[in-house]
């Protein structure tokens, strides 16, 4: 995935994170991708659990590693 203007500062690609240990994982975030150049500003929408923040956290290095 890139941007409009070429390279992107942000590149994320099929992120996924689960919570919990298999069969009872809870799956918080599925294949989720999107890219930001620099300079440009992103909001990400979406109703009340649907994952917004636990993408934040997980693209800052937040989440631990399961």
């Amino acid at each position: 995935m890139s941007t409009g203007s070429g390279v992107a500062a942000l590149e994320v690609d099929g992120l996924r994170v689960e919570f919990g240990r298999l069969p009872a994982a809870v799956q918080a975030v599925h294949r989720v991708s999107f890219s930001v150049a620099a300079g440009e500003t992103v909001a990400v929408v979406g109703e009340s659990g649907s994952g917004k923040s636990v993408t934040g956290l997980a693209v800052m290095g937040l989440v631990d590693p399961p």
